[in-house]
């Protein structure tokens, strides 16, 4: 079993540009592509693709989320509360006097959908929150079993190697490693480089994606596709890609695990 340090970073994320050109090129197309993602986040809970919403309430803008539940006829329920952080994050962190902060809640079209997440939420069942955002039930079960160790980041795990430097190659649907710089296809984390349940959860995902934004849903797509390597020691991940490296609070790993990624040279069928 993977050996773990006792050690929590404050979340952070950093882009290291490798040029100027690059750096123009990704700083205006990482924010295009992380709206698209969020937009398809609540696009597929109303198309009824999943039967629960995560929303983080903001109060300084309550007029956002009270136009969401009269437009559609939902239901909301706040869960807990969590200050601002910058960068990623694998937890809520506490909120002090002061601190701006936002609501982590959920949403439901109807009452007893909202209850069964609240009280999963309670329970930390995760088997349950999983089902209800739609999540595939191999990815929760390892989820789970990942969680329970202390492994919070599990890119590695996701390649089911024991050996501490592993060659592989994701689908861009199970692909997570950019995801702290907000480019991921899927919401959750795959049980392997190329879960079957994943790519097919995922091609419903990229569909609607490219009917909200078809240029911004195959840029997504080409991110997605490229190779990487991630490094990851003491709770500090490293991603080097070829139009950036990455750096992030990880998993505490008290050696080094890395992720070679060569690249998805398939392309997505569009119809």
């Amino acid at each position: 079993m993977t050996a773990l340090l006792e050690l929590e970073l404050e979340p952070f994320t950093r882009v290291i540009h490798l040029s100027l050109e690059t750096k123009r090129r990704v700083e205006s197309e990482l924010p295009v592509i992380q709206r698209l993602y969020h937009r398809a986040e609540l696009e597929t809970f109303l198309r009824g693709m999943r039967e629960a919403y995560v929303y983080h309430y903001n109060p300084e803008y309550p007029e956002e989320l009270f136009q969401l539940l009269n437009k559609h006829n939902l239901y909301y329920a706040p869960i807990t509360r969590s200050r601002y952080y910058q960068g990623f994050s694998h937890r809520h962190l506490p909120v002090r006097a002061g601190d701006r902060f936002f609501v982590y809640g959920v949403l439901a079209r109807d009452k007893h959908t909202l209850e069964e997440f609240v009280e999963a939420e309670r329970r930390h069942e995760h088997s349950t929150i999983g089902r209800l955002l739609g999540y595939p039930e191999c990815c929760v079960k390892r989820f789970s079993e990942y969680w329970s160790r202390g492994i919070v980041d599990p890119i590695y795990e996701i390649t089911n190697s024991t050996e501490p430097v592993v060659e592989t190659v994701f689908h861009p649907a199970c692909n997570q490693a950019l995801r702290y710089f907000g480019v991921r296809l899927t919401p959750h984390l795959p049980c392997s480089p190329n879960c079957e349940e994943t790519v097919l959860w995922g091609m419903q995902w990229y569909k609607v994606m490219l009917e909200l934004d078809r240029g911004v849903a195959r840029l997504l797509w080409s991110y997605l596709s490229l190779p990487f390597t991630w490094d990851c020691y003491r709770g500090v991940a490293v991603v080097e890609t070829p139009l950036f490296i990455g750096v992030t609070n990880s998993t505490p790993y008290a050696s080094k695990r890395t992720v070679i990624n060569k690249g998805w040279t398939g392309l997505p069928e569009e119809t």
